[in-house]
């Protein structure tokens, strides 16, 4: 059985590779894809959406890997490029084994 969604919560998500996902994490309760919704135009209030694919398992996994870094659009904006520094916000509190 996969953990609850509070677990997930509490563990905090690394962005993981899409192809890793696809091969060797795609059985792993910790690997994850979602629909993940962007702020597209904060002034209307527009969203957009995306599937993405994340990591919630031990940061010493040895077949993990980040993958490309992402892009997030904003309308009438430069895009913003998440190239990992979220995924050390999001897992701060664990340790390497966790």
């Amino acid at each position: 059985m996969p953990p609850s969604l509070q677990v997930y919560e509490e563990r905090g998500a690394r962005i993981l590779s899409k192809s890793l996902w696809q091969t060797k994490c795609f059985k792993c309760i910790w690997a994850n894809i979602a629909n993940v919704e962007i702020q597209w135009d904060f002034d209307r209030d527009i969203k957009k959406y995306r599937f993405e694919t994340f990591c919630y398992g031990p940061k010493s996994c040895k077949y993990y890997k980040m993958g490309r870094a992402r892009t997030v659009p904003y309308k009438n904006r430069d895009s913003a490029l998440d190239d990992g520094y979220l995924d050390e916000l999001c897992t701060e509190g664990r340790d390497e084994d966790e």
